[in-house]
């Protein structure tokens, strides 16, 4: 059973593979490059040098390295591209600059 603050439906997996992306807008398209962090079959954590804004649809892409993670006998694969809500996007400050980290959910 999950721990009461933890509102995941599935377990993430540490994961370290190239992103990119962008609100799911044509107004506002522009094309960021991050880092995953974690992975599940339902969302991901990624790092970014940009903030977005929770409730916010994202497209999100596998960049150059898309990889498979294992944990704990399970596998989960980086979508190629996929849709994504922002649940929540944190601040971390760091000796090389301001991030972000970024949860999503897939949709």
């Amino acid at each position: 059973m999950l721990a009461k603050s933890d509102k995941r439906a599935d377990e993430r997996l540490p994961a370290n593979a190239a992103i990119i992306f962008s609100y799911f807008s044509t107004e506002n398209w522009h094309e960021n490059p991050s880092v995953t962090l974690n992975l599940s079959a339902g969302g991901m954590c990624f790092e970014s040098r940009h903030s977005v804004k929770p409730g916010a649809d994202l497209y999100i892409r596998a960049g150059q390295n898309s990889e498979t993670v294992a944990g704990n006998g399970k596998c989960v694969l980086l979508h190629a591209s996929t849709l994504a809500e922002v649940k929540w996007c944190r601040e971390q400050i760091r000796e090389d600059g301001t991030s972000y980290r970024i949860g999503v959910k897939y949709l």
